[in-house]
């Protein structure tokens, strides 16, 4: 958080699974910090084939939306793009 004042920001993840989490899933980041959130996939519960989700972050410097792509058949791939963003409080 590059801004003057704290970043107050909540995720929410979709379709509601339980293959796909992210902790923490809200906070708030001081003036002039930065805050490292952990994405969780478990493979073991994902479905034989394509399984597509996503993660909504929202604050009040702005929003991303982070999507998030696995497949499970002969070969475990997952696939997620690297997303840098600064959001900057008001």
């Amino acid at each position: 958080n590059p801004g003057s004042g704290p970043l107050d920001w909540t995720t929410t993840v979709s379709p509601t699974s339980d293959w796909l989490s992210l902790n923490p899933a809200s906070g708030s980041i001081t003036s002039q910090s930065s805050m490292t959130l952990t994405l969780t996939i478990d493979k073991t519960n994902l479905p034989l084939g394509w399984t597509d989700g996503s993660i909504a972050i929202g604050s009040n410097g702005g929003d991303e939306i982070v999507d998030v792509r696995g497949f499970v058949g002969d070969v475990r791939y997952l696939y997620f793009p690297e997303v840098t963003h600064n959001w900057v409080a008001p």
